[in-house]
């Protein structure tokens, strides 16, 4: 009978263990929740708020036809400086650089722009993870700046009219979110914002985050996922980044 009751509390304190040690690393990533958005819905400081209000309604899509160079550009990878601290949670075993109970960099921006603008959390963290793996200077070959990469001609055509607040990252962020509901309109139905790990399946949304990657033109060229390397990998990497951020 002991022994069997030794055996019992073993197996309870290993299973305890190892729940554990799968919810100890990144603890501090774990606070994308209710609170959250009551404890940071107001921090921004003056400096912050001067960047990101600008005269532009935000919320107001754009109604001239999208630029072709918009439309059926692809963008290749960013680019980083040497000692750019990159941000990859996915990967942060393996980044010495990164503690383990790392913040998510640009969370309170992020949370602000998902609640302004009614697009999802998780997938806007995943856009931003995947372009420039939460780097604000990161920029790419054609031109793309920024968090979430946005083409200057792209923020233009949304209303940004001084292109060089991109390099700002609230700014980044309000107008890369911008476009992903422009996309959500033209590809998408229903609630942007709020989704879920089941809705990875949904043609909507699969069009809209290749849309990001590859142009909306192309995606409707193709009337789906462009033929391109480069944007199948762009979407499994946004698929793995959202499970990551909806199961936090």
């Amino acid at each position: 009978m002991r022994i069997a009751l030794a055996i019992i509390l073993v197996t309870v304190l290993f299973n305890l263990s190892t729940v554990q040690s799968k919810i100890q690393p990144f603890d501090q990533l774990h606070r994308i929740n209710a609170d959250i958005f009551a404890a940071h819905s107001m921090t921004l400081t003056e400096s912050q708020a001067e960047n990101i209000n600008n005269t532009e309604i935000i919320n107001d899509l754009p109604s001239t036809p999208l630029l072709d160079e918009i439309a059926f550009n692809v963008r290749p990878e960013a680019e980083h400086d040497l000692n750019a601290l990159l941000f990859d949670p996915l990967k942060m075993n393996f980044n010495k650089s990164i503690s383990a109970d790392s913040d998510i960099p640009f969370i309170v921006a992020a949370i602000k722009e998902s609640k302004a603008q009614g697009v999802d959390l998780e997938l806007i963290l995943s856009v931003i993870e995947k372009e420039s793996q939460f780097d604000p200077k990161a920029r790419s070959r054609a031109g793309a700046v920024g968090l979430m990469q946005v083409m200057p001609s792209t923020a233009k055509w949304l209303g940004l009219k001084d292109k060089s607040q991109l390099w700002t990252p609230e700014v980044n962020i309000k107008y890369g979110v911008k476009y992903l509901r422009y996309l959500w309109k033209q590809f998408g139905k229903g609630d942007f914002s709020q989704l879920t790990v089941a809705d990875l399946q949904n043609e909507g949304l699969i069009k809209t985050i290749a849309a990001y990657n590859a142009g909306p033109g192309n995606v409707k060229k193709y009337n789906g996922v462009p033929p391109f390397r480069e944007t199948r990998n762009y979407l499994k990497k946004i698929k793995a980044s959202f499970k990551y951020y909806e199961n936090l």
